[in-house]
């Protein structure tokens, strides 16, 4: 329903909450052909009761085009005191809310709506007053609660972002400085090694060993080299080269003249450590052939045979003989040194029985006694050439005491018979135990073939036959 309005030229505009004018009907037209303001926007003049929209006006339809929207009539409002109630007045049903508008005149004075004049000044609120429906401040609240939490997530998630790639480029960045420091500390050190070779050994020592990988750590590593080089002070060389986890360059400076064969086995076994595969294979047989040869120690040699033997099963190697059990190991070193005490044999013969020639070889072995101990026996039976005379049926029984040979058995005269049971009865009590005895062959084993391994096969020495003539 329309409102009657005055013919005043003079018209206020309520735009986003704010008193706008005066305007003039003409300027109003415009505004509304430009799309400034809407026939929903509330107007208000002198002699018009409260707000209204444009469209509800008749002296505003004359302009108006076919597609103008129907404007639905919307609540009336009247202000006192800055306090808004709503008059429904599109529902008949609801009660009416009828409220008047207090108007202060210049004096201070308040009027009644009827006498509002020219002086009337209306209180426009800042609120959209002229909205159909007032919004729901309880959804509002829930609106920016999740709005709220939504924003607090997002900065949360991108503080965290931001302290990550903080933290990752200031790590690059203690990286960089800290090479940047070894550089600096090994440019000084380089200055006074000039100066002081000796002395500076040490700094340069831990900067290789702090880190052998780096710039500073491999200019020092080098630097080292060639000072040793210089001096031919490869043992040295080689242990620098051990420092900065290098083991297999590392032996090629262990093993020059004069070779260092005990850090040269050690080169090895951090090889193998570092190695893989047949190289691994490699590195172990030739830490236990320096064991076993050079280095003579057979007791960390048969624990690097048993790694080698539980990480290549099946695959043949020279070592067995350190794995078998003493009796076989006896038996084994016994039958490669057999030549050895043959030889001793026939010395004590030669000197002991000058009158006599056997006609044969004596038979040497290793007997053991009823209390399970040890000796090497030499037997012979046959004839033998004593004084020119042949002599059937003569026996010889020889036990070896201390490395001395003794006759303790014989039938060739009463005389010798007699001083062999004086001989056996003083060397009977001398019999050793198993490991004793091995350890009396593998002793000689070594003084006869030094550097070579136990498990090796080896040729004996010539020698002339007994009583010849070289």
């Amino acid at each position: 329903m329309s409102q009657p309005a005055s013919q005043t030229n003079e018209f206020f505009l309520g735009i986003e909450g704010e008193q706008k004018g005066p305007f003039s009907r003409d300027e109003i037209f415009t505004m509304l052909n430009q799309g400034e303001i809407s026939v929903e926007t509330p107007i208000w003049c002198v002699g018009m009761t409260d707000w209204t929209p444009i469209g509800l006006l008749d002296q505003f339809k004359k302009q108006e085009t076919k597609e103008t929207p129907q404007i639905k009539e919307v609540p009336r409002i009247s202000v006192v005191s800055q306090r808004v109630e709503v008059e429904d007045v599109s529902d008949p049903e609801e009660k009416t809310l009828v409220s008047s508008v207090d108007v202060l005149d210049d004096s201070g004075e308040q009027q009644d709506e009827m006498s509002t004049s020219h002086h009337f000044k209306p209180v426009f609120s800042n609120s959209r007053l002229y909205a159909q429906e007032l919004p729901n401040p309880k959804s509002n609240k829930q609106l920016l609660m999740i709005g709220g939490a939504i924003i607090a997530l997002a900065l949360v998630l991108w503080i965290v972002s931001f302290d990550s790639g903080n933290k990752q480029v200031s790590n690059k960045a203690e990286q960089l400085t800290a090479e940047q420091v070894r550089s600096l500390a090994l440019s000084k050190l380089q200055v006074e090694f000039n100066k002081n070779p000796e002395g500076t050994v040490p700094s340069l020592l831990q900067m290789v060993k702090e880190n052998p990988s780096d710039n500073p750590g491999l200019e020092a590593l080098e630097t080292l080299l060639s000072h040793y080089r210089r001096q031919q002070l490869f043992a040295e060389a080689g242990s620098v080269l051990m420092v900065a986890k290098k083991p297999v360059e590392a032996l090629d400076y262990f093993l020059k003249d004069p070779p260092d064969y005990s850090q040269a086995e050690r080169a090895y076994e951090e090889a193998y450590n570092q190695a893989k595969g047949d190289d691994r294979r490699k590195f172990i047989l030739q830490q236990i052939d320096l064991l076993i040869g050079r280095l003579n120690n057979t007791d960390k040699a048969i624990s690097r045979i048993k790694v080698l033997d539980k990480e290549f099963p099946g695959i043949p190697h020279p070592y067995q003989y350190y794995l078998k059990s003493t009796e076989d190991r006896i038996a084994d070193i016994f039958s490669r040194l057999s030549f050895y005490y043959v030889e001793t044999l026939d010395n004590y013969i030669s000197s002991e029985l000058a009158q006599i020639k056997l006609s044969g070889k004596p038979l040497l072995s290793i007997t053991k006694t009823k209390e399970n101990k040890y000796r090497i026996v030499a037997s012979y039976k046959g004839p033998v050439n004593l004084r020119n005379d042949l002599v059937p049926n003569i026996f010889f029984v020889f036990w070896l005491d201390n490395e001395q040979w003794y006759i303790v058995d014989t039938n060739l005269t009463k005389e010798r018979v007699r001083f062999a049971k004086e001989e056996q009865k003083r060397h009977e009590a001398n019999a050793v135990s198993a490991i004793e005895i091995l350890a009396g062959l593998e002793s000689h084993f070594k003084t006869q073939f030094p550097g070579k391994g136990l498990h090796e096969l080896v040729t004996p020495p010539k020698r002339l036959p007994i009583g010849s003539v070289e």
